[in-house]
């Protein structure tokens, strides 16, 4: 069975107000979260979510598709949704040997009927990260900070050049090495810095693994996705918070 969707909400503490994100908890009501930007509990109430109908999904037979073709022969372990507007291949979890190509118009739960062995398969898909446009142009480098209470913050500043982050491993270390986190990914993202005389510092960060949940702003990031950062965009790797924010030490535009 595919996993919950994912609901978005906005938190109610006014000195927050941040967008934030959820699954779907198996039933309407009204629920007490935390805010993962200000940890406060703050109550959503959550409405009934209904399938919708029964849609048709053409059955493979061989690959005689020029299209590009996303095959998530693991599903569901591999993936907890899908994405609007990419041509998908969900193998039957029931069965698992028949397998359907599909292309979602529209972010919703839609339902199939495996043609072999009639099983049923609803699975989420979700709408795309939208790009995030850099400032017009930037002349301050930037740096992340591990957010954690008091002191106990660490900065990380970002040269230019690429810059992989990720849970502490002995033997393949990223750039910025976190330890404690069993729920990021050893090689989560990498944010690569550059330069030009037309845009000023650009940060472009690409997700290398969602296997372990990578987030930024609230979104959900797929594995693969890019965004342009700004300055004070948060960014979760499991359970650990980043900020992007300027790096007053570092040397600005002019003197480069």
């Amino acid at each position: 069975m595919a996993e919950a969707p994912i609901l978005s909400y906005k938190c109610t503490n006014p000195e927050c107000g941040k967008p934030f994100k959820m699954r779907y908890p198996g039933k309407a009501g009204v629920f007490k979260v935390s805010c993962p930007h200000c940890l406060s509990k703050v109550t959503v109430k959550v409405g009934e979510m209904h399938a919708s109908s029964e849609e048709k999904a053409e059955e493979l037979s061989g690959d005689n598709s020029s299209k590009p073709v996303i095959d998530y022969t693991d599903y569901p372990e591999g993936a907890s949704y899908f994405l609007v507007g990419e041509r998908v291949i969900i193998t039957c979890p029931h069965c698992k040997e028949r397998k359907l190509a599909y292309t979602a118009q529209k972010e919703g739960m839609p339902t199939f009927t495996c043609p072999g062995c009639k099983g049923k398969i609803r699975v989420w898909f979700q709408n795309p990260t939208k790009l995030i446009s850099p400032e017009k142009f930037n002349s301050r480098q930037g740096k992340l900070v591990h957010v954690r209470p008091l002191w106990l913050s660490t900065h990380y500043p970002l040269p230019i050049g690429e810059h992989t982050i990720g849970r502490y491993d002995h033997e393949r270390p990223s750039t910025i090495s976190i330890k404690g986190d069993s729920s990021m990914s050893r090689r989560s993202i990498s944010i690569t810095a550059s330069i030009s005389k037309d845009e000023g510092f650009r940060y472009l960060l690409r997700v290398l693994s969602a296997t372990n949940p990578v987030s930024h702003a609230g979104h959900m990031l797929t594995e693969g996705e890019e965004i342009y950062l700004n300055f004070g965009d948060e960014i979760r790797l499991g359970g650990t918070l980043f900020r992007f924010v300027p790096d007053d030490k570092a040397p600005r535009f002019g003197s480069f």
